[in-house]
């Protein structure tokens, strides 16, 4: 929207950008501008994911550029 980004899921505020498998892995990221800052709900899902073991990212523009999420993907 103008304003901010939709997800299809709603209702779970602070849910994460992007959930991704392969085979028996699964990351987790929220994806973020260079200058926005992560919301009390974005940490606690983050935070549960972590808990159960899953990988969680933060990630903003300047890590495509440094490799840092590719190095994440691999």
């Amino acid at each position: 929207t103008a304003k901010s980004w939709r997800t299809p899921l709603q209702g779970y505020r602070g849910f994460p950008d992007l959930i991704a498998l392969r085979g028996n892995r699964c990351i987790v990221a929220e994806l973020k501008s260079e200058k926005g800052a992560l919301g009390l709900e974005q940490v606690d899902w983050l935070m549960a994911f972590k808990a159960v073991g899953i990988e969680v990212y933060e990630w903003r523009p300047r890590d495509l550029l440094s490799g840092r999420i590719e190095e994440g993907l691999r």
